[in-house]
């Protein structure tokens, strides 16, 4: 199973989750190859760790703790080997069998550039007796294919936030993979448009399939990019969001017959809809809290 398949890790200071995704893949006893691209600082001094790092299905690659992590894929794919790739944090866990099954779909749609499954988080509680384990689905429930005709319709219709689910952690083939990190490091240099604009890639080369079946369980955490619209004008301001339209638009010309001129404005519109709707969200996540607090301190 999973014999040209790279299973592709990105992990910086958490050894531990690390050992614990390693664990999880190499039980399957697959023949998927582990590509490990670690900017953490130090080596890890663990030994369980250390042999894991050492099976033969497993590479593991170190770069600079300062390396923004776009580029750190970019450089890792000329390991990748295998017809096909998959992108992983070290907290999530990928299920082996469903990544079979994307491939096997890519293999026999060629219109489709991305399959993946339903996504759930898991969360660990203690209890009075005993350690609970429990999953909820992400994305609010919502699972849905984006199979629009056009690359430009489909990237308009997740950008203006009609597709909850997104390719980025998507089984590729490794062709479209290679090119999605190689234009994401030429266009984007900063966090917030580091999700955003490889999804915008996938969905310019292909549709995406979302499978019925059980893709990938992902630990939740509390890390907010940013709170407040001051951070937010910072992270998408109109310098980063024209690089942006800069990288994508020739890549419609060249898939949808678009004239450059008109490829670019589509995109500026939609990239003003997509900060729009975080804008509106924050604005909405401020009124929750603040009614939170309210009732707070109206039971004191």
């Amino acid at each position: 199973m999973l014999n040209n398949l790279t299973i592709v890790i990105i992990t910086f200071k958490r050894y531990g989750y690390l050992k614990r995704q390693l664990n999880f893949y190499l039980s399957y006893k697959s023949q998927a190859k582990i590509l490990i691209l670690d900017s953490t600082p130090d080596d890890p001094e663990d030994k369980e760790l250390q042999f894991l790092l050492s099976h033969e299905n497993v590479e593991w690659k170190k770069y600079d703790q300062t390396i923004f992590f776009p580029e750190k894929i970019a450089l890792g794919c000329q390991y990748i080997e295998t017809e096909y790739a998959v992108l992983s944090t070290d907290d999530d866990l990928l299920i082996p069998t469903s990544l079979e099954l994307c491939k096997d779909f890519l293999g026999r749609h060629s219109q489709y550039s991305s399959a993946h499954g339903l996504w759930f988080k898991h969360r660990v509680g203690r209890g009075f007796i005993k350690k609970t384990f429990w999953l909820d689905s992400l994305y609010s429930g919502t699972a849905s294919s984006l199979e629009e005709k056009t690359g430009t319709n489909r990237i308009i219709q997740y950008l203006n936030g009609n597709s909850p689910y997104y390719p980025m952690y998507a089984v590729h083939a490794t062709n479209i993979f290679r090119l999605i990190w190689q234009e994401t490091t030429k266009h984007v240099k900063h966090q917030g448009l580091s999700e955003i604009f490889p999804s915008c890639m996938s969905f310019a080369y292909g549709k995406m399939k979302v499978l019925p079946i059980f893709y990938c369980s992902r630990e939740p955490n509390n890390y907010t990019a940013w709170e407040d619209k001051e951070t937010l004008q910072e992270v998408y301001s109109e310098e980063k969001i024209t690089m942006a339209v800069t990288g994508l638009a020739p890549h419609l010309v060249k898939l949808d017959y678009l004239e450059l001129k008109n490829a670019e404005s589509l995109l500026q519109n939609a990239f003003k809809v997509c900060i729009m709707r975080q804008s509106i969200h924050i604005e909405d996540q401020l009124l929750v809290n603040s009614s939170v607090l309210i009732s707070f301190f109206k039971k004191i």
